[in-house]
């Protein structure tokens, strides 16, 4: 396929940008904005023609366009989901519809073995939980080589969920080898024995604890949270808030279904297929063997990185790194307190590097009505990262390539992202 181009038209009401769509006329200076993505003319002609009735409401929004009325003054920052948000087909079209930015990621992770197995797969995998893991980690490289490479995207800052912070690092340039934390993960006990698989960490602090349990469950629950602090029981924890009204907890399954029934007139739950211990101190006697896999060597560069244990950013090193990333395997998350943080240094723009969105749906109940725009690239190939393209464009977020979206791009080395 054909390079796409960007095109924008702006005026100072929508009833001005009407006339100057009309006339074909682009310019970035007005004030409401209107993008729109096409192959050829005649692609962009149907398109404009449709986004004039649908900025009118006659009829549904076309392909490849997006509005706003005012334009986002701010910073952009790369979101990474936690594990867990795996779906069967992820990357599939991303995979085929960029051999450049695969192929370079490919090279630096030494393969993207889970990533095509989940691509290929119409159902979830059986797999070890490690497996999903890693998939969803080389899915967010590729997306980032996608945004740099092929959108000309520089994030001013890296925003991590749970395992979205080792991922952040990672396309931010702050940890150079992502084949070497691959590799580890695959085979590091800490994963496979000690905090997951057979959870000798967690059983071990039941039996010191008293509690007796050889199972471990995680829900999300959407409810008042208070309550849902009120009501936990020993050998449960409040894991994660991701949102207002939006919560994780965890812990001992028999528990864990006793919490839920407590709550179950007043609060929805939903069991989460992934049941690893995380966020919680049952992992205390675990913080040696975290810190040692944290720490690896890093790379201040120059790009914000966020912590969900520090609820702040920090300059990147390698001691802060392996210290913030243990800190929050340990405790609660508050993502909205991290989000809160970023939005007051001056962040509005959210790119969610994932399979769906997740951390974009919290973003949005965190923000409410301020003005921000969180999306999430998704893995629907050409596309969705064309109405990306169109949805950045409209919020007036700067990119480096110009207004031609070439999917041929991104042969060559990795450029470290910068602001």
């Amino acid at each position: 396929m054909t390079p796409s181009e960007l095109h924008c038209y702006s005026a100072a009401d929508r009833a001005e940008l009407d006339r100057e769509l009309a006339l074909t006329r682009e310019s970035t200076s007005g004030t409401v904005r209107l993008a729109v993505v096409a192959h050829d003319e005649t692609e962009l002609a149907e398109r404009l023609g449709a986004a004039r009735k649908w900025l009118w409401g006659e009829s549904p929004r076309p392909a490849g366009t997006a509005y706003r009325d005012t334009p986002l003054s701010g910073g952009l920052a790369f979101t990474f989901p936690g594990s867990g948000v795996e779906i069967p087909g992820m990357g599939r079209e991303l995979l085929a519809d960029y051999p450049g930015p695969t192929t370079d990621v490919a090279a630096r992770c030494g393969g993207l073995a889970e990533l095509s197995a989940w691509a290929a797969a119409d159902l979830p995998l059986e797999e070890s939980p490690t497996h999903g893991v890693l998939a969803l980690m080389q899915l967010g490289l590729l997306q980032a080589e996608i945004g740099t490479r092929i959108l000309g995207l520089r994030p001013d800052a890296v925003i991590g969920y749970s395992l979205g912070e080792t991922n952040g690092l990672l396309a931010a340039g702050c940890w150079p080898d992502p084949r070497a934390l691959l590799d580890r993960i695959r085979t590091d006990p800490l994963f496979t024995r000690e905090i997951g698989g057979e959870m000798r960490v967690v059983r071990e602090a039941w039996r010191a604890a008293g509690i007796d349990g050889t199972r471990w469950s995680t829900y999300t629950v959407v409810g008042e949270l208070d309550a849902v602090r009120e009501n936990l029981l020993p050998g449960t924890r409040l894991m994660a808030v991701n949102a207002p009204g939006l919560c994780i907890i965890g812990g001992e399954a028999t528990a864990c279904a006793e919490v839920i029934e407590t709550l179950a007139e007043t609060h929805t739950a939903i069991a989460l297929p992934l049941a690893i211990p995380s966020h919680v101190p049952e992992l205390a006697d675990g913080r040696p063997q975290l810190h040692r896999f944290f720490d690896r060597p890093t790379s201040d560069t120059g790009i914000r990185v966020y912590s969900c244990a520090a609820g702040d950013w920090y300059h990147p090193t390698r001691r802060a790194a392996a210290r913030l990333l243990t800190d929050q395997a340990l405790d609660t998350i508050d993502y909205p307190r991290v989000i809160e943080r970023a939005y007051a240094d001056g962040i509005r723009t959210f790119l969610e590097l994932g399979p769906a969105e997740v951390c974009t749906t919290w973003i949005h109940r965190i923000l409410g009505n301020r003005p921000h725009l969180a999306v999430c690239l998704g893995s629907g190939g050409t596309p969705a990262v064309e109405q990306l393209a169109a949805e950045l464009a409209a919020a007036g977020v700067p990119t480096t390539h110009g207004t031609t979206i070439d999917k041929g791009q991104g042969n060559g080395a990795h450029p470290v992202p910068h602001p």
